[in-house]
């Protein structure tokens, strides 16, 4: 076996220790555009208390855009639910408010009337179970609706003023025609009622006056 001087000098390349590679001369120009490619993507690079840190510009507008949109739909999204539960506020409010307004005389008691009513409903119902399908429908309203007047009158009245502001509102035309129809039926019986009641009292005094005439004639007391 040849003997190995370890104190010789060593040529790495030759001994094949480091394989021969092929050097490349980068210029200055290449470098340059390289390091601006890299600033492009990565961002340019800057020092915070002695660490190199990158802020990429697009990066950081994809997370802004993200943001800003995640905050807009939040925030319109809790505009939605507001106006939802304002509206939802707004309808419960008047709702118990105005069934509050129902009952507006506390000497009326609640519980015996409709218990009254609707056993009045229920014998227009049991008296009418064998006529007509008209009067089987009509009856019990009917009397219902009269138990309902006589019992709790404050509260039929507001009930009656309150069905009468929902149907103005839903139904303004045939509103208007109702009130002129109610109107004229009123002026019909009005006028009627004093006519009866002119013609009763000209009756009432032509007896007089024929009495009085028969009595003076006569002698006799009529």
């Amino acid at each position: 076996m040849a003997r190995v001087d370890f104190y010789r000098e060593c040529d790495i390349v030759a001994e094949g220790v480091v394989p021969p590679q092929t050097g490349a001369i980068v210029s200055s120009d290449a470098y340059e555009a390289s390091a601006k490619n890299v600033a492009e993507v990565l961002g340019q690079n800057q020092l915070l208390e002695g660490i190199s840190v990158r802020t990429p510009g697009w990066l950081v507008n994809f997370f802004q855009q993200s943001r800003l949109a995640v905050s807009s739909g939040a925030e319109c999204a809790a505009h939605k639910i507001d106006t939802v539960s304002r509206r939802y506020y707004e309808k419960e409010r008047r709702i118990t408010s105005t069934v509050a307004a129902l009952h507006s005389n506390p000497r009326e008691e609640l519980l015996p009337g409709f218990g009254a009513i609707t056993v009045a409903y229920f014998s227009g119902s049991v008296l009418t179970r064998r006529r007509g399908i008209l009067l089987r429908i009509c009856a019990p309203l009917a009397l219902g609706l009269g138990a309902f007047s006589y019992f709790l009158p404050t509260t039929f009245r507001n009930t009656k003023g309150l069905c009468y502001d929902l149907e103005k509102r839903a139904f303004p035309q045939f509103v208007a025609q109702q009130d002129r129809l109610v109107a004229g039926t009123k002026q019909a019986v009005c006028g009627t009622v004093h006519t009866t009641v002119s013609a009763y009292n000209a009756t009432q005094r032509a007896c007089k006056k024929v009495a009085k005439v028969v009595r003076d004639w006569t002698g006799l007391n009529l």
